[in-house]
């Protein structure tokens, strides 16, 4: 890969700033047809069948496309028929072009998938011959590539810059199946230039657990949310065909064992609401909640205090279910990752009833988000439901909340990952991003020059 000597341009928005020391140029020209150097760079997301991962793709998509980069996607074949692609990712194909990779067979023993995965990705790179290649969520394949550097020599990514997010780090709740010592020796072998987290809990502890390389190469950066205009909350009832006399507790999002669920239906059996509620299931039913709310909770849905809308949820969906609810509720089981029906709960400003663990424990109170419970213990879950809605009424959202919400809105998140290619390619943007200082300070830095 060679270098040229820096000029100015503008392109998009992003500019190549004329005191930049180098400028970044790949050794091959001509890729459109006119001559000019590209910037080919590589993303790939295993993840399709749940939550939101392919918002992460369309988010780095939006990230390199103003830097003037060939953008290349990989994913596994069955992704194209899920909503999650239909969703954020068929709006922008002329943005990008599509590679596919086999999907990751969980089920298989671990040092199969570790010399599996190494060599995808090597065959991956040497048919794209990236430039740059990013995983926005790495958390499976981040350990597998790690510990087929350690114990094969190679990770298939060794040749080319490389980023990747971890979305999780179980060690530094103690909730890891592994001991300390393995994720401190992974994380440092993990054969990336820059690893990103979006877990303030997990990326302390990297630095100050784990150091060496895992320090050097950490970065904190957001959880994306979409912050679109909010609607009323009796248009946002409206919208999805909710009650609008009544008061809501809204669980959103996938509604499976991990985030609680069955304990929220649980609570809802044992509760006894002092004036006109329902809890409201907002998202696909998992097999097994599904079948609790057909079998043995079906007399909850029947008489309106328990309903359901199972379905896959757009970020539109999403924030007109903080709008329509007056309480949010994330009950997980202990779980090493945060959450960003959080953030969206307090982007509309409203509280959070949440479990007593992991990152809840940590963000609930440090921002005044709402109030931490027991989910595991039904009977005081059901307890807590009414005296939580009447301290929600009064709930008013905090300035370093306000913050927080700021730090991870989509947009942030872009800034965030263009910065390093931007340097790299001697492209400098005029935006810069929000720092977590910023969050927990309110500390403006001046705008860069």
């Amino acid at each position: 890969m060679g270098f040229s000597a820096p000029i100015a341009l503008v392109a998009d928005g992003c500019r190549i700033h004329p005191r930049a020391q180098v400028v970044y140029q790949p050794n091959r020209v001509g890729r459109s047809g006119d001559g000019a150097a590209e910037m080919r760079v590589l993303i790939i997301e295993q993840t399709y069948d749940g939550g939101h991962y392919l918002n992460y793709v369309r988010c780095l998509i939006r990230a390199f496309a103003p830097l003037g980069c060939e953008i290349v996607v990989a994913v596994p074949t069955p992704a194209l028929e899920s909503e999650q692609f239909k969703m954020y990712l068929s709006p922008h194909q002329s943005q990008f072009r599509l590679e596919f990779i086999p999907s990751r067979e969980y089920a298989t023993s671990m040092w199969r998938m570790v010399k599996t995965d190494a060599r995808v990705f090597r065959a991956l790179i040497d048919r794209v011959k990236p430039d740059a290649v990013y995983l926005p969520t790495a958390d499976g394949v981040a350990q597998s590539l790690a510990l087929s550097r350690l114990a094969l020599r190679e990770s298939g990514l060794s040749r080319v810059h490389c980023e990747a997010l971890l979305m999780r780090v179980p060690a530094a709740y103690g909730m890891s199946r592994r001991s300390p010592s393995f994720t401190r020796m992974a994380l440092r072998a993990m054969p990336f230039d820059v690893v990103h987290y979006i877990d303030p809990v997990a990326f302390d502890w990297v630095l100050s657990k784990v150091g060496g390389k895992a320090v050097r190469r950490a970065r904190f950066i957001a959880d994306p949310i979409e912050t679109l205009p909010l609607p009323t909350e009796s248009r946002a009832r409206a919208m999805l065909g909710l009650p609008e006399r009544k008061k809501l507790i809204m669980s959103i999002g996938m509604q499976d064992h991990r985030k609680g669920v069955d304990y929220l239906i649980g609570a809802c059996a044992r509760w006894q609401p002092a004036e006109p509620a329902s809890i409201v299931l907002a998202g696909v039913l998992s097999t097994q909640i599904r079948q609790l709310v057909a079998n043995e909770y079906r007399h909850l849905v029947d008489d309106g205090r328990l309903i359901v809308l199972d379905r896959y949820l757009s970020h539109e969906d999403i924030n007109a279910c903080c709008a329509a609810g007056d309480l949010i509720a994330t009950p997980y089981r202990p779980h090493p990752q945060p959450s960003a029906i959080v953030l969206y709960a307090a982007h509309a400003g409203k509280m959070v009833l949440a479990a007593n663990n992991g990152w809840f424990a940590y963000i609930v109170p440090k921002f005044s988000l709402g109030r931490l419970c027991d989910p595991q213990d039904s009977e005081s879950l059901a307890g807590m439901l009414d005296a939580a809605l009447h301290e929600a009424e009064a709930y008013k959202i905090s300035a370093a909340a306000k913050r927080l919400v700021e730090f991870h809105r989509s947009e942030n998140f872009i800034l965030q990952w263009r910065q390093e290619l931007s340097r790299i390619m001697g492209k400098f943007d005029d935006a810069r991003p929000r720092d977590w200082k910023w969050v927990l300070n309110g500390e403006d830095e001046a705008p860069p020059h």
